[in-house]
């Protein structure tokens, strides 16, 4: 059986992290031949294209995504929301890939950016053959947004979208959600969609556009042998972080990104700073992500790491932490908290989204009550004096193993491709 995933990214983003994982497990349990399409071409990985090969080509996807961009831009409301908003006008035509053409199953993640576009859903489509369609948040059933926050508009259909300029009844969201509800509809007898949590499936179903399609929660695999425990003394030592001190660590691909709730964090902090003293010499935090502003009063000492790229720093960074800490006030099933919790840290997060079914709630880590401070400031104490710690973050580990192991994964995927073929 030959399985083609396609997403917009090799390398960028946690849908192209889970992604290519998906495609590890699937080639090293020897489930199916699994190959993967991309927007830009990639760095030499076995059995991974682009769309469009050479300069040329990497030049007209970059200027596809610029063009989108742009449009959104213009009719977005607030600009520091324009990506949280994409409509898919433009698109590789990639129907006539000779990849495409050879697969028995096509399996669809992230394709936003200028890689395939609502037409190009459409041409593909037409192509007869069974789709897997993984989602990675929430635009597949939404008429553009990416996560809707408290807008439930997407139940019926949309329209009235509070991320423009001019939200009314027939406005851009309303148009994209009717075209959508086209392609699904000729799509639907050989469409199967995947969601990486059961929250995100139980939302999924619940939409105008998916609610008569087949969907099941299947999680993103991981390798434990990759992201594992390792000697932290060395670690602290590279990054010249003190052994003595109990490290919190916050990653996100953008720190800045209100939707990580960096914020909360910072009140956290503050609390946790004024309220009890003796804090004050045994805790830090450590932060990995772009936009991470060096001037920000966060009370205790901070380090900063950086954007780190490969898996080899991030398991680094892991392990300089005693805990990892997540407020985000909507995610799906986080990469950063499977791969935290794979290095036996405990995790401290905001009860929403796909979160709870990766925390166990004090044995795991730490559930705070959504967008409260002081709830979030709680669960820190919580691990900072824990009688028995290690404990917390061997049980981490030992649910990532059990729940999220790649041969696990593997199987579930393979049961989904062989009720379609």
């Amino acid at each position: 059986m030959k399985v083609l995933l396609l997403n917009t990214f090799a390398h960028y983003g946690g849908a192209a992290l889970a992604c290519r994982r998906l495609q590890n497990a699937l080639l090293k349990t020897q489930t199916c031949e699994a190959r993967t399409l991309t927007r830009d071409l990639p760095a030499p990985f076995q059995a991974v294209t682009a769309g469009e090969l050479g300069y040329w080509g990497g030049k007209r996807a970059w200027a596809r995504f610029v063009a989108e961009r742009l449009q959104v831009r213009w009719s977005i409301k607030d600009k520091n929301t324009q990506f949280m908003f994409s409509p898919a006008t433009w698109g590789q035509d990639l129907h006539k890939n000779a990849w495409v053409q050879e697969a028995d199953i096509l399996h669809l993640h992230w394709i936003n950016f200028g890689f395939l576009s609502l037409q190009g859903l459409r041409a593909l489509a037409k192509l007869s053959k069974p789709i897997v369609w993984t989602l990675h948040d929430m635009w597949a059933f939404t008429g553009g947004c990416h996560y809707a926050g408290a807008c439930t508009h997407f139940l019926e259909k949309c329209g009235n979208c509070y991320l423009l300029k001019n939200p009314k009844p027939r406005d851009w969201s309303a148009r994209l959600w009717q075209e959508k509800r086209a392609i699904l509809k000729d799509l639907q007898a050989r469409l199967k969609v995947v969601t990486c949590s059961q929250w995100l499936a139980d939302l999924a179903g619940k939409s105008g556009l998916l609610e008569d399609i087949p969907i099941e929660a299947i999680p993103n695999p991981i390798d434990t042998s990759q992201f594992c425990v390792l000697e932290k003394p060395v670690f602290r030592k590279r990054w010249s972080i003190p052994s003595d001190k109990f490290v919190l660590l916050f990653s996100a691909m953008n720190v800045q990104d209100t939707r990580k709730g960096f914020a909360y964090l910072q009140e956290a902090l503050g609390l946790l700073y004024h309220e009890y003293p003796d804090l004050r010499d045994r805790l830090a935090l450590a932060v990995v992500g772009k936009g991470a502003g060096k001037d920000e009063n966060l009370q205790f000492p901070t380090y900063y790491l950086g954007s780190l790229a490969t898996p080899e720093a991030m398991n680094e960074a892991y392990n300089v932490a005693d805990a990892f800490v997540l407020p985000s006030l909507e995610d799906n099933l986080p990469n950063t908290v499977m791969e935290a919790m794979a290095c036996g840290l405990p995790t401290v997060a905001f009860h929403t989204g796909g979160l709870p079914e990766m925390i166990q709630h004090q044995k795991t880590g730490y559930l705070a009550s959504l967008k409260d401070a002081r709830s979030l400031a709680e669960g820190i104490l919580f691990l900072v004096n824990h009688t028995d710690f290690p404990t917390l973050g061997r049980q981490a580990r030992e649910f990532v193993k059990a729940q999220y192991a790649e041969q696990r994964v593997a199987e579930m995927y393979a049961k989904v491709y062989q009720s379609m073929t």
